[in-house]
């Protein structure tokens, strides 16, 4: 297991990195690509039954909005085309000859999981395309696992006090603190490397933010996978699950990033 765990990190991380070093429509791309597979994971843990009419329209308008997101959609009328897929959804589960409260279920939960999956990676790209976008994607990445490598071993070391067993047995408030701390260090070290102006305060808050972002996508999931008695989203990487496996922190932490440096910061003169 640790051995397939190595080799795909090895295979598929520098690769990865490379796409967001090219940006624009590669990674435009992948972002698409990588919501897309999230969905079908998402889609099997929640939504097992749901018919090809369903699993169809539904992944169409995932990828409207994803698609519209990331700019590769042109603005015809992209509102009214939204608007008319999610008529023909509702539609289409009002045929269903479960009880009401089933469908109302099914319903929320495609709605849930087109959000989840599809509207928040797109960040991702969005954040590369802003001033110093390279920088503060890896920043978003790279204080992502650091805190999360740091909560690891701080977790091992003096975890006894658990963070929120009922989601996650495994999280303790010993690997919660380290997570910060491992976050602060690492966006100093970013942010100093790629030689992005913001100031020492903000720092501060961006890896304080992004630990503790990071922290809140980790349970999201965990919370999800303990609702439906699964262990991994898939196997699709070995070793390592699923795509909602390996992105939960950052489905969090991307929008967080983005959202902090286009509102608080003002990078556009840097």
């Amino acid at each position: 297991m640790l051995k397939h765990r190595v080799l795909v990190a090895a295979l598929l991380g520098p690769l990865f990195l490379w796409i967001i070093y090219l940006g624009h429509m590669p990674l435009a791309v992948l972002v698409l690509l990588l919501c897309s597979l999230m969905w079908h994971e998402f889609q099997k843990i929640t939504l097992p039954t749901m018919t090809l009419p369903e699993r169809l329209l539904t992944f169409i308008l995932g990828l409207v909005i994803c698609g519209r997101s990331l700019g590769l959609i042109p603005n015809l009328y992209p509102n009214l085309f939204l608007a008319g897929l999610i008529l023909l959804l509702f539609i289409l589960l009002l045929k269903n000859p479960l009880p009401l409260e089933n469908s109302i279920t099914k319903l929320s939960l495609m709605f849930l999981g087109l959000f989840y999956c599809f509207a928040l990676l797109p960040y991702l790209s969005n954040l590369r395309e802003e001033p110093h976008g390279l920088g503060l994607v890896l920043l978003a990445l790279l204080t992502t696992w650091s805190g999360d490598t740091a909560a690891y071993f701080c977790g091992r070391a003096w975890g006894k006090a658990k963070l929120y067993p009922t989601i996650s047995p495994g999280k303790t408030r010993a690997g919660a603190y380290g997570a910060i701390v491992g976050a602060l260090a690492s966006s100093f070290a970013v942010i100093a490397l790629f030689e992005i102006p913001i100031s020492i305060g903000h720092t501060i808050a961006l890896g304080i933010l992004i630990a503790i972002s990071g922290i809140l996508g980790d349970l999201a999931e965990s919370m999800l996978k303990r609702a439906y008695g699964v262990k991994d989203s898939s196997n699709i990487l070995p070793g390592h699950g699923g795509i909602l496996d390996r992105f939960d922190a950052f489905l969090f932490v991307i929008p967080i990033t983005y959202c902090y440096c286009t509102i608080v910061l003002d990078l556009s003169g840097g």
